[in-house]
């Protein structure tokens, strides 16, 4: 379904994606793990169109995405802080992405159901816990019902028992769709992903179940980062 092939990304003269490559098959979590820099939100950017490749080429569903404007590919990007609007209310937080997609603001009240926000409809965003807040970055995330979904830290400000309480939550919520998740937690990759990425200097070293690179990992450098 995504097949990114050999991409590069640079900042000046330092190479943020050095010949990344990666693929996601339809209905399949990947997570992204790896040290702090090591290109994990850099990718995740490029494939949703907000960095320029200096190399290499993106494909997705067979076709590639440079040739498609970054506001027409339908992707969903959660970002790390969740980037909400403080002054707007909840359901007016999940309206705008719909009408930033033209489709119908009555799906607003679909996706706080999704989320269990339904009686926070009319709340300001500055109002709500962190849990919260996340729940709604979520619901504005999905509610377009994006052909890929792409979490950069979704649940990293948050206290580890919300943390797992909420990847719970995600994991039924993103059933069946083509998610790529971003995370330098591995308990966090572990539980959510069916397969992790392993970036290391802006390179996918070794992809797999968390599992599978336990016990073959492809170098020193991956065994010694799985050791913790």
């Amino acid at each position: 379904m995504l097949q990114v092939e050999e991409v590069a990304v640079r900042f000046g003269d330092k190479l943020a994606l050095d010949q990344a490559s990666l693929e996601v098959g339809s209905g399949e979590t990947i997570a992204l793990l790896g040290p702090s820099g090591s290109g994990k939100s850099t990718l995740l950017r490029a494939i949703a169109g907000l960095e320029r490749l200096e190399g290499g080429r993106i494909m997705f569903e067979g076709a590639d995405l440079s040739r498609i404007p970054t506001h027409l590919r339908r992707f969903g990007l959660m970002f790390q802080g969740y980037a909400l609007f403080p002054h707007l209310t909840v359901a007016q937080n999940i309206a705008f992405g719909l009408r930033m997609h033209g489709l119908d603001e009555s799906r607003a009240t679909e996706a706080l159901a999704m989320v269990g926000l339904s009686d926070l409809a009319s709340r300001s965003v500055d109002r709500l816990s962190g849990g919260e807040q996340q729940r709604v970055a979520l619901a504005r995330t999905l509610v377009t019902e994006p052909r890929l979904v792409m979490l950069d830290e979704p649940v990293g400000a948050l206290d580890r028992q919300l943390r797992r309480r909420l990847i719970a939550e995600m994991r039924e919520l993103l059933d069946g769709r083509c998610v790529i998740y971003v995370t330098h937690d591995h308990d966090e990759a572990r539980s959510i992903a069916d397969r992790v990425a392993l970036l290391h200097e802006g390179r996918v070293v070794q992809t797999g179940t968390y599992d599978e690179l336990l016990a073959e990992p492809a170098s020193p450098w991956v065994s010694g980062f799985l050791a913790g």
